[in-house]
């Protein structure tokens, strides 16, 4: 896993930081499990997507999961 190579992990965290401060939201795709979450959330990313946040689904899948998700929030 490239996130346990302390290069790899000074990297995104300096690349993360460049973005921040330029004021740029920041999404970081192949989020796959905990570990690799808890990296990316240690490094101040805003967004985050990948097989542990949620699977793939078809468009239909989606829509209704984003219905259900706007009921709950009213």
């Amino acid at each position: 896993c490239a996130l346990r190579q302390l290069s790899s992990r000074q990297f995104l965290d300096n690349l993360i930081g460049a973005f921040s401060r330029l004021g740029v939201k920041v999404c970081l795709e192949g989020v796959e499990n905990l570990e690799a979450l808890k990296v990316f959330d240690e490094m101040d990313c805003d967004i985050y997507q990948g097989y542990y946040c949620g699977k793939p689904m078809k468009g239909e899948e989606f829509l209704k999961l984003l219905k259900e998700s706007r009921k709950r929030t009213e």
